[in-house]
């Protein structure tokens, strides 16, 4: 053994026998009574009664960390002890008050939930739920306690404090996992839907609804999808999908000739026209749309409040086909980059 590992591994055994092993152990085995303690020694007003008023006063562990911080008595200032409560409070915090959700909890349990599946370890279910879905299902519980208009400054909070990219993480687990947990999937994407890759999340909801059976409202979903993004080219390419998926292969045609001519983006136009493309066969269907989507079609807007009146007249008049080429992937596939998400979210994106 390399001697910085000897002396580290003699510091540490030296570190526990003086008390501080919590510093490389945690706290996991230490009864919440015997933590209250070493607390009260360290001069920290707080016991287990008073711990919930505490923490729903100080609304997150962050600054009931400093409001202990600032009580710890001078002769105990010294050495490791004023870590203590940095780990002690969210141990404290997930035993008593669990519903009393924060960011930092949320963050703490997407970090185990991700690193056990990154590892291929097994937790045990929360709920009812595998400790993934329960973290993101928690995710939404948090945004739900907000506004809609906050909830973005909400996640991005909360995105800071974490390690991972949870927008991304939570939208592949939306996409893979929507068929065994449906009703949690959509409440998951309808509490994205104003947060990071927020139309892709409105899709996700609306195609869970389809396969659900639920097709008015599915109709309902995508119709809204392009409503709130009407100078997004991406919201009727996402629209159109929804609307195939529905089998109304006509105005998921339409969709994409809209997008792919308002499209200012080679990327944008190449999406719609592969959509477009691989559709070229399919029959617009032979029988009228049914229920809402025969009475209120998804609407076809301006292409863009900028857009010349030439750009508009334009759409439904050519639809630009990228010669055949190589076999094309589906977007539910894998994707060939190895990825193991869907190609829809990853390299078609």
């Amino acid at each position: 053994m390399e001697q910085w590992k000897r002396d580290f591994a003699e510091t540490i055994a030296k570190h526990r026998r003086q008390g501080w092993g919590w510093r490389y152990d945690g706290l996991d085995d230490w009864t919440s009574e015997r933590i209250f303690t070493q607390l009260q020694a360290l001069g920290i007003d707080i016991d287990a009664e008073r711990f919930r008023q505490q923490a729903a006063a100080a609304g997150g562990i962050e600054a009931l960390r400093k409001h202990w911080d600032s009580q710890i008595r001078e002769e105990m200032d010294t050495a490791f002890w004023p870590d203590f409560p940095l780990i002690a409070v969210p141990v404290l915090w997930e035993r008593l008050t669990p519903d009393l959700v924060c960011p930092e909890i949320i963050d703490e349990r997407l970090h185990r939930a991700i690193k056990a599946e990154k590892h291929g370890m097994d937790l045990p279910d929360v709920d009812g739920f595998p400790a993934t879905v329960a973290a993101a299902v928690g995710v939404a519980k948090y945004l739900e306690g907000f506004p809609t208009a906050e909830r973005a400054k909400r996640f991005d909070e909360l995105s800071r404090i974490g390690f991972y990219g949870y927008g991304e993480w939570v939208l592949n687990l939306v996409a893979t996992r929507g068929k065994d947990y449906p009703e949690a999937m959509i409440r998951i994407a309808d509490a994205m839907a104003d947060c990071d890759n927020g139309l892709f999340f409105q899709e996700e909801a609306a195609m869970l609804t389809a396969a659900a059976g639920r097709r008015d409202e599915a109709i309902e979903r995508a119709r809204a999808l392009v409503d709130k993004s009407n100078d997004k080219p991406w919201a009727r390419i996402l629209a159109g999908d929804v609307l195939r998926e529905l089998g109304d292969i006509g105005e998921a045609k339409r969709l994409y000739a809209e997008a792919q001519a308002m499209a200012s983006d080679a990327y944008d136009r190449q999406a719609a026209a592969e959509r477009l493309e691989t559709m070229c066969k399919e029959p617009d269907g032979d029988h009228e749309p049914e229920g809402d989507l025969q009475r209120h079609p998804v609407p076809s807007m301006p292409v863009s409040p900028t857009a010349s009146p030439k750009a508009a007249l334009a759409i439904p008049t050519k639809i630009v086909i990228p010669p055949s080429g190589p076999k094309k992937v589906g977007r539910n596939d894998p994707c060939p980059c190895g990825s193991g998400k869907k190609y829809k979210r990853c390299c078609l994106r």
